[in-house]
């Protein structure tokens, strides 16, 4: 038994590595050189976050090819760890397309129109299903009983409404696909691809906006009951953190839910949510908004300042743009506001790193140096100073150095001057060491 195991495991090992190597090799079967090297350069534009070259490679790869090397190209791609070629290229086309660059692309063709517009109905039903699966859906809607509590549920709906946002541009790209799509083609296709041509793409901008339209009212109602959460916490004099952010949310809100009333008054927008189709709702929560703002006094402006910097500081240390791996914005931005605006942030609210550790740490080692280097000074004034009674002050003002003219009468003033060279080499070694610590301390700070 105990001769017979080794063999048993080295067989399984082989024939596992036969296997993958048979695998490999049936993918390099089914795809000729030209069609690898041009899969490996769209998965090096998608890695690149480079859109325009992802379109023009593999777009007419996709149109000339068959079922058969299309699964080819996606299994290819899966064993690289990149999603199908039908989820990057929607995504490529849908990026480009909302930032009005769909013009300049490629046409797509027919095989390539309904790749991308399975992938769009496909991510449009996925953020449908998260809106309505979220808490903040449930009815009654349940306020929090903690500012904490107001400020993350806001963040989540706020995060829910930028993917709605996102599902609108997909749709509304999904209809401009089906509008210049060949109309010969129609009788050609399968039964369940005619909707994604005829109907689904207005079905989906109609239930889209719908959704997003829930979401706004289903925000204001929240602020509303913020608003008279922070009136009640304003009525605290004592000044704390709580005080400081209900100060910013209450004058916050109230400038957003006059805003929502005002335009629904102009759109004559027919309200679905009970609370906002009070006609007393819009009086009751400007009077909020003036109390809080008479009880928080100077501290709105404070508080504003405060939340401000802070919101432009977030959008600085963690925003991404949509070029060069996150680290530039698209070429909008050079011609509209809305584009120099646009950032991508993450959906969970990072902790900011506290510094205080660190620079205690580089703190202390920077003392050591000095203390270290001073006793090494006062040792080297000390031997040269015998050499010489002429000098002149050091950087701490009671002590004296030697100087570094030569006197041709005295036959020791070399020694003298490389001992100067020391101590001036040593001041600025010093002077080097503590400059660094302390732009990297404001750096990290």
């Amino acid at each position: 038994m105990s001769v017979q195991r080794p063999g048993i495991v080295i067989v399984s090992i082989s024939t596992l590595f036969w296997v993958a190597s048979a695998s490999v090799a049936d993918l390099k079967s089914e795809l000729n050189p030209a069609e690898r090297q041009v899969v490996e350069a769209a998965l090096t534009a998608h890695e690149r976050g480079d859109p325009v070259a992802l379109i023009e490679s593999l777009s007419p790869l996709v149109a000339r090819v068959d079922d058969k090397k299309m699964k080819a190209v996606d299994d290819w791609l899966a064993r690289r760890g990149s999603p199908p070629a039908s989820e990057i290229l929607a995504d490529a086309r849908v990026a480009l397309a909302q930032q009005s660059f769909a013009a300049k692309l490629p046409k797509p063709g027919v095989r390539e129109s309904l790749l991308v517009m399975k992938s769009i109905e496909q991510q449009v039903q996925t953020i449908l299903q998260m809106k309505q699966d979220h808490p903040a859906m449930a009815e009654p809607l349940v306020a929090p009983e903690t500012s904490a509590g107001f400020e993350t549920r806001l963040w989540e709906m706020h995060v829910l409404h930028s993917r709605l946002a996102v599902a609108g541009g997909l749709a509304e790209y999904m209809g401009t696909l089906a509008r210049v799509f060949p109309r010969a083609q129609l009788a050609m296709l399968a039964e369940g691809e005619r909707p994604l041509i005829e109907g689904q793409p207005a079905a989906l901008q109609a239930r889209v906006k719908q959704e997003i339209a829930d979401l706004e009212e289903r925000e204001v109602e929240l602020r509303i009951h913020r608003l008279s959460f922070a009136r009640h916490a304003l009525e605290d004099m004592k000044l704390t953190p709580d005080r400081v952010l209900a100060a910013f949310s209450a004058d916050f809100d109230g400038r957003l839910v006059a805003q929502f009333f005002e335009r629904a008054k102009k759109s004559q927008q027919a309200l679905a949510r009970e609370i906002l189709r009070d006609p007393a709702t819009p009086a009751r929560a400007a009077a909020e908004h003036r109390r809080a703002r008479e009880l928080a006094g100077d501290l709105t402006v404070k508080a504003n300042l405060l939340f401000e910097g802070m919101h432009w500081w977030m959008r600085g240390r963690y925003g991404r743009g949509p070029e060069v791996g996150g680290l530039a914005k698209s070429e909008w931005a050079t011609r509209t506001p809305q584009g120099q605006f646009g950032l991508y942030m993450p959906i969970d609210t990072p902790s900011p790193t506290d510094p205080t550790p660190v620079c205690r740490s580089a703190c202390r080692r920077t003392s050591v140096v000095i203390i270290i280097g001073g006793r090494w000074k006062i040792a080297a004034w000390s031997k040269t100073r015998r050499h010489s009674a002429a000098g002149r002050k050091s950087i701490s003002g009671d002590r004296r150095i030697p100087s570094r003219r030569r006197s041709p009468a005295s036959p020791k003033q070399a020694p003298l001057d490389r001992s100067a060279r020391r101590v001036r080499r040593w001041s600025t070694e010093l002077w080097v060491t503590w400059n660094t610590a302390a732009r990297w301390r404001f750096s990290t700070g």
